[in-house]
């Protein structure tokens, strides 16, 4: 009998857990409420296309613990829808469900790292970017009537942009000229 009575606690509370956890739509583009946020590369005209370019989604209680969500990253659309990306309905463990929740929406080019960290630390231009956090209440699969998934209407309607090519310092282009005049004078030198 106790087994059985245990059985029902821990059942009942992972069904809990489980219907407790809040969703939104992983997009960057709706109609209803409007916005409209394509991802761009550094040159500010071409839309990030394919499935080269992904984007994640990193959401936390606070502003000041995010996390990404478990999940796969989301290809770029390509053709007409190029600049976006749809990733469907998104579950967060640990964020109920009608709660406020932080989102940042982070993308990086695959060919310059497998996983956002290794693109941020590439020397490749346009290898990757993030949104700004921004706040949304989660729906509440669990309610009655179920509430549907939050959408992520903080991306606003400004488009979000790859960090260019890393440009070197300053002190970096003074040892480059230094080498060429060096390299000059040596060459005159052995003449």
């Amino acid at each position: 009998m106790k087994a059985k009575l245990a059985f029902g606690f821990v059942s009942g509370l992972l069904a809990f857990n489980a219907s407790a956890q809040g969703t939104i739509s992983f997009k960057n583009l709706n109609s209803s409420p409007a916005f409209n946020a394509p991802v761009y590369l550094s040159d500010g005209t071409t839309r990030a296309a394919g499935s080269q370019y992904v984007a994640w989604l990193m959401a936390g209680t606070t502003a000041n613990n995010l996390a990404l969500v478990p999940g796969v990253p989301t290809p770029f659309l390509t053709g007409g829808a190029a600049g976006y990306f749809s990733g469907g309905v998104v579950t967060m463990s640990g964020i109920p469900g009608g709660s406020t929740a932080f989102i940042q929406v982070i993308f990086w080019n695959l060919a310059a790292g497998a996983t956002f960290p290794f693109a941020q630390g590439s020397s490749l231009g346009d290898s990757w970017g993030e949104s700004s956090v921004f706040s949304v209440v989660t729906a509440d699969p669990s309610a009655t009537p179920p509430t549907p998934p939050a959408f992520l209407a903080g991306l606003g309607t400004r488009p979000l942009i790859f960090v260019g090519p890393a440009i070197p310092e300053p002190s970096t282009w003074a040892m480059f000229n230094l080498a060429i005049v060096a390299s000059f004078f040596l060459r005159r030198r052995s003449n």
